[in-house]
């Protein structure tokens, strides 16, 4: 794996023994990571947030009439508007499965070996070694989750969108580099940057204008202005041709939405966003400032130095380097920070609200200069202690980061558990495993279900019975990102139904807080009502709930309504406003209207 004496130049080096070991390694570490996803998991698997929103709308999709009764996923036009490729392949990977999460997880392994193998052959082209080329696909592989925004970088335990993007953006990049001298292939370069539009609608539009930024430093030195400015506006034109289709069905979304209440829907925005996301400049500040703590800006920028300093004769793959975090720049933090002072000026709801995401992007760029220098100092050291102290350097580094950074450890440690005991995959035994297969079992295709957490931060199990169970949710937090997106309109109702459940939750009295939480199911048109949260049998006996499964974690109620439809119990009848007052001056004495990060969820 040493550095081959032969001039250096821009093109992919030779296929090896070496790389087909790295290949393999690659590939069992997707394996592994991919399983570790399942362990204890599966038969029903529970996706984090964004992933169950996903398989639910692929869920919504295949069986339209069985979600009538969800106001998100009910109205197929609102599940257009996430036109990526994830849904297709959720739907197709599903016949095979006959799971929707374990459809979309399937996706995790060649993802995560495509974002390792993509990275190595950057590296390769960029440090022009096999080692630090190996070190750079697992140094980009650590899980970073500091970010802000609630975004992360690196491997994922779900396949999003973003992270899809993620894993095929180092073959965009690899190939800039490689075809800088064949302008006659640049054209293919901003078909494809157009196309990823369908992997992740956000960070196309960075990488293309990234990417084309890079081309203009690269054109031939020969060319006149008037060729060098043609040739920029065709491979512009050549970038947005891909991308017309989507933004036509995505404004034709926005459009409708404008006329959607402009003060709700900027308190929800506002209320419900991760901290800054429309605020782009305060984004950035807390960007850098965990990045300088976890040292990842630091090192960057004195590895920046040493690298400008050593390749002093040949500065060229650098700048391409620089351009691309310009143009990340200009898309994620200048473009954003305009679009807000205009559209408050105009008092115009956003176009989006997204783009400030793709600051996530520096991570990977700020990575490359931890390990730059010490490709490029290696082969110029005579000495052979020298060179092996380089090399310990960067591994040094490389544990640092991932010490600090660690992928999903516990996850890929219970894999070698359960392995031990001659067993692929082990079959977990959980409360939520009970609940879903009761919903199938037990309840009809198109009844509605109310899934109430206590807890916030098990937000993303209640959408499990959307994509696990197959059953409508009459109303879920995470349902303000497909209505902000595709229909604003909604927001003021699902507003106010949040804040009776955000009341409800302030509760500590397991009695007043279901006496408020079964009229509002009613109001909601629930047949069944799920409680994550204990009960004594004589409170349940008292209301107007039939109990059809109880286990440690959870009760489903049935609701019981009379022949009118009206709710069948004598007094009981309408909603329980006093408990409702009663929650929302204790939830007022907390911290009011918590922003939690991913109810506003990335495309």
């Amino acid at each position: 794996m040493d550095r081959c004496p032969m001039k250096r130049r821009f093109a992919l080096p030779g296929v090896n023994s070496w790389d087909w070991l790295v290949f393999i390694i690659f590939l069992t570490y997707a394996g592994w990571y991919f399983l570790g996803r399942l362990e204890a998991n599966y038969p029903v698997v529970i996706l984090s947030g964004d992933g169950g929103n996903i398989a639910s709308y692929a869920a919504a999709l295949d069986h339209p009439d069985w979600f009538k009764n969800d106001p998100a996923l009910g109205d197929s036009n609102n599940i257009g508007i996430y036109d990526t490729i994830h849904i297709p392949l959720i739907r197709a990977l599903n016949h095979l499965t006959g799971d929707y999460g374990l459809a979309y997880t399937w996706l995790v392994f060649p993802e995560t070996f495509l974002q390792l193998l993509g990275f190595y052959l950057l590296g390769r082209v960029l440090f022009k070694n096999r080692f630090w080329a190996f070190l750079l696909a697992f140094l980009t592989a650590m899980m970073v989750i500091n970010i802000g925004l609630g975004e992360i970088w690196g491997v994922w335990r779900d396949a999003l969108p973003r992270v899809t993007f993620q894993s095929v953006l180092p073959f965009l990049l690899t190939l800039v580099l490689v075809w800088k001298d064949r302008p006659g292939r640049w054209p293919w370069l901003m078909v494809f940057a157009g196309l990823l539009v369908y992997v992740h609608p956000i960070s196309a539009p960075a990488w293309g204008f990234a990417t084309w930024l890079s081309l203009w430093l690269l054109q031939p030195k020969g060319w006149n202005w008037r060729r060098r400015i043609l040739v920029m506006l065709g491979l512009g034109v050549l970038f947005l041709i891909p991308l017309i289709p989507f933004a036509i069905n995505y404004l034709s979304y926005n459009v409708r939405g404008q006329a959607a209440d402009y003060t709700t829907v900027m308190t929800v925005l506002q209320t419900y966003s991760p901290a800054d996301l429309l605020n782009a400049p305060a984004a950035l500040g807390t960007f850098l400032w965990n990045m300088t703590l976890s040292l990842l800006l630091p090192v960057a920028l004195v590895g920046f130095v040493v690298t400008w300093l050593i390749k002093k004769d040949d500065r060229t793959p650098v700048k391409v380097v620089l351009l691309w975090a310009a143009g990340i720049f200009i898309v994620s933090i200048l473009v954003p920070s305009v679009e807000r002072m205009v559209e408050q000026w105009l008092q115009i709801l956003p176009l989006e609200t997204e783009l400030v995401r793709c600051l996530r992007y520096f991570v990977p760029l700020l990575l490359l200069f931890w390990l730059w220098p010490l490709a490029e100092l290696t082969p110029r050291l005579v000495n052979l202690q020298a060179r092996r102290a380089v090399i310990g350097l960067g591994i040094v580094l490389f544990g640092f980061w991932a010490a600090t950074n660690r992928p999903d450890v516990s996850a890929m440690l219970r894999v070698i558990t359960c392995i031990s005991k001659a067993r692929l995959i082990c079959v977990s035994n959980r409360p939520i495993d009970e609940l879903i297969a009761t919903l199938r079992a037990q309840t009809r295709p198109g009844e509605g279900v109310l899934f109430f957490n206590q807890d916030p931060s098990t937000t993303s199990q209640t959408l499990s019975v959307r994509y696990a169970a197959l059953r409508p949710l009459v109303y879920s937090s995470r349902d303000s990102g497909i209505l902000g997106y595709a229909d604003r309109s909604a927001l003021p109702a699902w507003l106010e139904t949040t804040e009776k459940w955000e009341s409800l939750q302030a509760i500590t009295d397991p009695q007043e807080r279901l006496e408020g939480l079964v009229p509002l199911a009613v109001s909601l048109k629930t047949d069944y009502l799920v409680i994550d949260f204990e009960v004594a049998p004589e409170i349940l006996a008292s209301l107007p709930v039939t109990v059809v499964m109880q286990n440690d974690g959870y009760s489903l109620l049935k609701l019981r309504y009379s022949q009118e439809g009206s709710l069948n119990h004598m007094g009981f009848a309408g909603i329980n406003r006093n408990v409702f007052q009663k929650g929302t001056k204790v939830l007022n004495s907390r911290v009011v209207f918590k922003k939690i990060s991913g109810f506003m969820p990335s495309w």
